[in-house]
């Protein structure tokens, strides 16, 4: 072969080579996605009620109380909490909570106190929507106050409602029937795990408390696998500074329907809790979700 083809050829095989190794050196590496965990679809919360008693009916001044619901909270730290009876006065002190609960449905829409309302713990849930149905037109205390949260790092959600009936039989079973309807209208909207809280005025073996048995609710206290800590019941015989009994009936309950496992049940019976109202709160550890 002529030299001078030859190198011809050698430089350009050279240069070929060069051209490939440059464009293998051009291709870029494929980016590196990271493998996100999966949100958790289940997720434990701690509910409270509790019946604080408005001081106009009885009990006394609300400063002379408000230090036994304080340390009573701060022990539990509870992750929502419904009250009933807080009317302005026990408002007024609840600014005495810890800066992480934040309150919900405080206000009527007649900007009077509501006096059936919810404290949530804005370190475990956030509120996505809430509101307040009247079962006496322009209450501030017989009324259905209602919330849907999320629970913060899970992919779970759920709705609550919180309420107090009449005490009087007769409108207690109609206050109740005014709600259960209420509630089946927002269970039918927001289809999510429902919870309901209050003070029911309703002992288990009345018509109002088997109203909702029959409607398809579960009580946490006789749930299937609850771990029970305390059987007292929550209301104290003889009203403000009345005694402690067992076995004669509760009005305080958490009613539940759909994904809700209840896992503790308890009704909390202290020095500080005996100091607040003729009610003893309760409090449950639910697993909400699939």
């Amino acid at each position: 072969m002529n030299p001078f083809r030859r190198c011809l050829c050698a430089a350009l095989g050279a240069l070929t080579l060069f051209a490939v190794g440059c464009a293998s050196a051009a291709e870029p590496s494929p980016p590196t996605i990271p493998t996100l965990p999966p949100r958790q679809t289940s997720a434990t919360i701690s509910l409270m009620s509790w019946n604080v008693l408005n001081p106009s009916w009885d009990g006394g001044p609300v400063e002379n109380r408000v230090s036994g619901l304080l340390a009573t909270i701060n022990k539990e730290k509870p992750d929502l909490i419904g009250f009933q009876e807080a009317s302005q006065p026990w408002h007024d002190q609840f600014a005495s909570l810890p800066d992480c609960y934040v309150a919900v449905n405080a206000r009527t829409a007649k900007d009077k106190a509501a006096m059936t309302t919810f404290f949530y713990n804005n370190e475990v849930l956030t509120l996505k929507e809430n509101g307040i149905i009247d079962l006496d037109a322009n209450s501030d205390i017989r009324i259905v106050s209602w919330a849907v949260f999320a629970v913060n790092g899970a992919d779970v959600q759920f709705l609550i409602t919180n309420t107090h009936p009449d005490s009087r039989q007769t409108q207690c079973y109609e206050h109740t029937l005014q709600y259960l309807e209420i509630v089946r209208t927002l269970q039918s909207e927001k289809n999510l795990p429902l919870l309901c809280v209050g003070d029911f005025n309703a002992t288990e073996l009345s018509d109002s408390y088997n109203l909702h048995i029959r409607d398809g609710f579960g009580d946490a206290k006789y749930a299937d696998g609850v771990e029970l800590l305390n059987d007292a019941d929550s209301y104290l015989k003889g009203d403000y500074g009345g005694l402690v009994t067992q076995g004669l009936g509760s009005r305080d309950h958490i009613f539940y329907k759909g994904a809700v496992k209840p896992i503790t049940f308890t009704t909390l019976v202290s020095n500080d809790t005996l100091l607040v109202s003729d009610h003893l709160p309760i409090l449950g550890t639910l697993l909400i979700g699939e």
